[in-house]
């Protein structure tokens, strides 16, 4: 069972980089998109 946990945590760690890497993606095509309707 250690064995499992330890295995699991770089996997939530990979996950939670990889949603904020997808978030400010996201954020800077929706500001880019805003100026240039603006």
């Amino acid at each position: 069972m250690k064995k499992n946990s330890a295995w699991l945590k770089p996997w939530k760690i990979m996950l939670i980089v990889l949603a904020s890497f997808a978030g400010s993606f996201i954020a800077k095509m929706v500001f880019s998109l805003f100026f240039v309707h603006m």
